[in-house]
């Protein structure tokens, strides 16, 4: 669908949200400015505590910090487009799967099988991606579809 922002009302760009297969809302939540340099990044949530999380989802955290490689979490359904869509076209590229055997874990959470872990994690779309780094700590964190460009960026972001 093709349309001007501008030129459209907003239940057209619903509508369109929508058909792409995402939830859409409304962040009503001003910015701080920002200081020369700075990322134009919202500082994503931070990590839940351990004990929100599901004790399967910890192991996968902690053997991923052991190994010294980058978790990604990438809660998805069957029933998602964009869920799907990624896994036939952004996990099997070929610069995604080199990253991905090189320092990248990647875990699969269905929300429909683990909706524990996707409320501990404060998911309200998917696909949803948390990345985080070997020490821990948040990365980054994003929902929608990513295409291999944009998964590899957010991966080095």
């Amino acid at each position: 669908m093709d349309y001007a922002p501008r030129e459209v009302g907003a239940e057209t760009m619903l509508s369109a949200i929508r058909e792409l297969g995402f939830q859409p809302r409304l962040v009503a939540e001003f910015e701080k400015p920002r200081e020369r340099g700075e990322s134009a990044e919202a500082t994503p949530a931070p990590l839940p505590p351990r004990d929100a999380i599901p004790d399967w989802l910890t192991a996968k955290m902690d053997e991923a910090a052991l190994a010294g490689r980058t978790l990604v979490l990438d809660f998805r359904a069957d029933w998602c487009g964009p869920c799907v869509r990624m896994e036939h076209e952004t996990f099997t590229d070929p610069a995604v799967r080199e990253r991905l055997e090189r320092d990248v874990e990647l875990v699969s959470v269905d929300v429909d099988e683990h909706p524990d872990a996707a409320t501990a994690f404060g998911v309200e779309a998917i696909p949803h991606l948390v990345v985080v780094a070997p020490d821990g700590t948040l990365r980054a964190r994003t929902t929608g579809f990513r295409d291999a460009a944009a998964f590899l960026a957010l991966l080095d972001g």
